[in-house]
């Protein structure tokens, strides 16, 4: 049974999509957690072509937020298997319930990154889609929409890495960690 949680901060759209956000830098962390239950239109504005791997569809999310930052002035995020390693965990333990749907561990992680990378700032996209149709384009469009998700992608960040879980139930579990080098 998935829970729903009302934000007042993400828009209901149309298909299932739950996303959550937080960031970390220096001693001050900022979190939100949005919406289970968050939908996204029928053609949401970032589409992905068909993936035929999880791996496939990680770096074509990277590549689509890339030139979400390009049309933006911003300078493109470098692909870190650090923070893609950590991501994936991540995804998993919620696809598997190990974990709920959020942010669960995340100062641990950035703990992590920050004793392998020396970080400056770290950050956290999670998201989930129900939907088998596009779930990376629905999670990058209610990525975009929500203003702290949309913060952390435009933020002044150097690296990222994507991590994907798919649940027995055919949900889809998104991070995507954000580090400031």
């Amino acid at each position: 049974m998935l829970k729903f949680i009302r934000s007042k901060s993400v828009q209901t759209l149309a298909m299932s999509v739950g996303i959550a956000a937080t960031a970390f830098v220096g001693s001050a962390v900022q979190a939100q957690t949005a919406a289970s239950g968050v939908t996204t239109s029928q053609n949401p504005a970032f589409q992905i072509a068909q993936a035929s791997s999880i791996a496939e569809m990680e770096r074509a999310i990277f590549n689509e937020i890339n030139k979400y930052r390009a049309n933006k002035g911003l300078r493109p995020l470098v692909w870190n298997d650090e923070i893609a390693k950590q991501a994936r965990e991540h995804s998993r333990n919620m696809a598997k319930k190990i974990v709920p749907f959020g942010h669960q561990g995340f100062e641990q992680r950035a703990k992590a990154l920050n004793n392998s990378i020396q970080s400056r700032g770290t950050g956290e996209n999670v998201g989930w889609v129900m939907s088998r149709r596009d779930p990376s384009g629905k999670v990058i469009d209610a990525w975009i929409k929500s203003q702290k998700h949309r913060e952390n992608i435009e933020g002044e960040f150097s690296m990222t890495g994507i991590g994907i879980g798919l649940s027995a139930m055919g949900e889809y579990y998104f991070t995507q960690g954000f580090v400031r080098k």
